[in-house]
């Protein structure tokens, strides 16, 4: 958009999940991009995933809808957030909402996260008005720490050098060796583990141990993984808070682009997508951090 804009100073906006926006009246368009996009997500092919939830209006694909006239992939959340259409994910940041301050607060009296949440500057909302970007919605974990500061509660970030790691032998407590303890570690919270833990410029799977744990913030959630064995984690936060599932046993099949090429090597690096085992991706991680086993018993 060019000109001297209305926004020229910025909107705030972040998600409340209401749903209002994904259970009214109207059509969810999708290309073929991300219907293919969609179907890996649901571990289909592209045919059975339009024969399952697409439609044709007016020659062009639309999700289909649920009886009650909702979104079919809305079940009090988004149940494929990290993949959802780009028209989920640049609203409420749509050209005719944008035309006008009226019109922006004609959208408001529909979107209750207009004017909460962050500051979209106005580079930012012109991409997102060109389908480029991302409109960040709240998980739950960020929706608990949003109410932790409202409430006078601090979840306070400590920012530390990046550091990489060094490999050192793998310990499994539970099965004996030099490990002081033989029983499961008690899980620290969230907060403890942004306190005292490091921050990697990515993390190998040959880098971890029994207990580590990982934190891992993406473009839209923060993911805990906890290490349990060569093969799996116990894996806490977004998708799996959504899903109820918390905490889960799930491998890792590494990170990617976004594409089919996967780095298996690899469980989370700032700028991939951390792909688990259920096929759960991720959208593109910000920030990881790491607390080694020793470390989280010495602050429990």
């Amino acid at each position: 958009m060019t000109g001297d804009a209305w926004y020229r100073d910025g909107l705030r906006f972040a998600c409340t999940q209401c749903g209002h926006c994904c259970t009214t009246e109207g059509y969810v368009w999708v290309d073929r991009r991300e219907a293919e996009r969609l179907a890996d997500h649901l571990g289909l092919t592209l045919e059975q995933f339009a024969k399952r939830h697409l439609r044709t209006v007016d020659r062009r694909w639309a999700l289909t809808d649920r009886s009650d006239g909702a979104c079919v992939f809305w079940d009090e959340g988004c149940t494929v957030y990290p993949v959802r259409p780009g028209q989920c994910r640049t609203f409420p940041f749509w050209k005719e909402n944008l035309a006008s301050d009226e019109a922006w607060r004609e959208t408001a009296q529909e979107c209750e996260g207009i004017g909460e949440g962050r500051l979209y500057r106005r580079r930012e909302i012109d991409e997102l008005i060109e389908g480029r970007g991302e409109a960040v919605g709240d998980t739950p974990v960020e929706r608990s720490a949003r109410n932790a500061r409202l409430e006078g509660r601090s979840l306070t970030q400590v920012e530390t050098r990046p550091r990489m790691f060094e490999a050192r032998p793998r310990e499994n407590p539970m099965a004996g060796g030099s490990a002081s303890s033989g029983s499961p570690l008690a899980a620290p919270t969230l907060e403890t583990i942004t306190l005292e833990a490091g921050r990697v410029d990515q993390i190998r799977k040959s880098d971890l141990c029994w207990g580590d744990w990982i934190v891992v913030r993406t473009r839209n959630s923060i993911y805990t993984l906890r290490m349990l064995d060569d093969e799996q984690f116990s894996v806490s936060g977004g998708w799996f808070d959504e899903q109820e599932l918390s905490p889960h046993p799930v491998t890792v099949n590494g990170c990617t682009w976004g594409g089919s090429a996967i780095k298996q090597d690899i469980v989370a690096a700032p700028g991939l997508c951390l792909e688990f085992g259920n096929r759960v991706m991720t959208s593109r991680i910000r920030q990881v951090q790491v607390l080694r086993s020793e470390e989280a018993e010495a602050v429990n």
